[in-house]
């Protein structure tokens, strides 16, 4: 039971906020493209006015941190992606 409850514990809880610059008005269709990869994941997630939340173990929000920042960097050069860890 403990096991169980540290485990838990384990899970991150993230928040994600991408800004594409330099897209001429894309930067909707870049932000869709991130909350596809999201929804994708299978991890737990919430959207907020300022941002994505997701909850999960800290291997597979890694693996998600990189695949939105991939897909963001290959449309736009120049973004910002800010990543809070709570």
């Amino acid at each position: 039971m403990l096991k169980d409850q540290v485990v838990e514990n384990n899970k991150l809880l993230v928040e994600l906020s991408v800004v594409p610059l330099g897209v001429n008005g894309k930067s909707r269709d870049q932000i869709a493209d991130v909350q596809d990869i999201v929804e994708r994941a299978g991890i737990f997630n919430e959207r907020t006015a300022n941002g994505t939340y997701f909850e999960g173990d800290w291997s597979d929000i890694c693996t998600l941190l990189y695949s939105c920042y991939e897909q963001v960097h290959t449309n736009s050069p120049h973004s910002y992606l800010k990543i809070a860890i709570r």
